[in-house]
């Protein structure tokens, strides 16, 4: 198993998997998502430029430009994708199927496509 130590999961990552597969369980959904910790969902849209890494905030996909406080989407946050790996590594050692959703529809629910531009009426 690996050594890395991680905080995705209060109480301990490897510990609630291990619980997951002491009661029969070899099944998560992982929704690839960001948030600012404490926070309830947030869209980018609604999302502070402050929130990341450097000030308390969990990790984003997207490197953080510190000159700009804008999320730079050409460069990967190599901390969101280091404990993504390491959940995948963890799993992977007690065969511990994962489910990825790369889009969440909770986001959707509230504005569906409020941003597409290609919209203009609805008819």
């Amino acid at each position: 198993m690996s050594t890395l130590k991680c905080s995705n999961h209060p109480a301990g990552l490897e510990e609630h998997l291990d619980l997951l597969v002491s009661v029969g369980g070899n099944y998560v959904r992982n929704t690839m998502s960001s948030r600012t910790k404490g926070s309830e969902a947030q869209t980018s849209s609604v999302r502070e430029a402050s929130a990341g890494p450097t000030d308390g905030g969990l990790p984003w996909a997207f490197a953080l430009d510190e000159a700009t406080h804008l999320y730079d989407l050409t460069k990967m946050g190599e901390e969101y994708w280091r404990r993504f790996a390491h959940f995948l590594e963890l799993t992977a050692a007690r065969d511990i199927i994962v489910q990825i959703e790369l889009f969440d529809r909770f986001d959707y629910a509230r504005e569906p496509w409020h941003h597409n531009l290609l919209i203009t009426e609805i008819t």
